[in-house]
């Protein structure tokens, strides 16, 4: 069995860990689980695309800012998340991430 990698990659200005299979220098994929995800004073910065109450959680739907765009809702990356908290559509959010995956020759 292969011991684990870990690579640090930058994400929306963010840099993180993330698991890996091996090095590689350039864009890569990343695999980021919703549970891996929350809204934390520190992190990716997002902007709030919408949230929907559901029980013991809101799914709130995020967006990426572009590269060298700043942070905003437009075309780009969208995250799914469960929060406990309520947050406002168009409010400014920073999500932490626990875990991140480097998807292999993608």
């Amino acid at each position: 069995m292969q011991a684990e990698e870990t690579a640090t990659v930058d994400i929306a200005g963010h840099r993180l860990v993330a698991r890996s299979a091996g090095t590689s220098a350039g864009p890569v994929k990343i695999l980021l689980r919703p549970e891996a995800l929350r809204i934390s004073p520190e992190g990716m910065p997002a902007t709030v695309l919408d949230s929907v109450y559901r029980g013991p959680v809101h799914e709130v739907r995020l967006a990426l800012p572009m590269p060298g765009r700043g942070p905003g809702p437009g075309p780009g990356q969208e995250l799914l998340i469960d929060s406990t908290e309520a947050v406002a559509v168009g409010q400014s959010v920073n999500v932490a991430v626990s875990d991140a995956w480097i998807i292999p020759g993608a």
